[in-house]
């Protein structure tokens, strides 16, 4: 599911300047902050003296499978998913391996997408695109 998100800037000032929006990424060896949208504005009195950006984020969830010789994970399936709703992985007669049920089974935390593991298999579990927004 896609959600759409979009920030105005405005300049009120007697210069020019970069204005910037950074994702923050989680306190982990080898992540940096970089800028993610910058947008250049003149100063005020000059049009425009603002500018806009906007975004879509396209939410999804996965099982993944760790590649130890390239230090990855790979998806070996991703489903499409909304925000505020909780997802199955199942065993499946007809599909060999563990499966995400593509459509929700219900409801959690607004802002959150849980991803429940119906199985007794042991999977690594997450979610896709931007990963550093999913709280799981």
């Amino acid at each position: 599911m896609s959600e759409a998100y979009e920030v105005t800037f405005l300049n009120d000032s007697d210069a020019s300047y970069h204005f910037a929006l950074y994702q923050h990424f989680p306190k982990s060896p080898g992540l940096n902050s970089v800028a993610w949208k910058v947008r250049g504005i003149p100063p005020k009195g000059v049009i425009p003296s603002s500018a806009v950006v906007n975004w879509t984020m396209n939410y999804g969830v996965s099982i993944a499978n760790w590649n130890p010789n390239g230090a990855v994970y790979t998806s070996s399936q991703v489903v499409a998913a909304e925000l505020g709703k909780e997802y199955h992985v199942t065993l499946t007669d007809g599909i060999p391996g563990p499966s995400i049920q593509s459509d929700p089974i219900g409801d959690t935390q607004p802002g959150y997408i849980t991803l429940v593991n119906d199985t007794n298999i042991a999977l690594e579990m997450g979610a896709t695109e931007p990963s550093s927004l999913f709280r799981l």
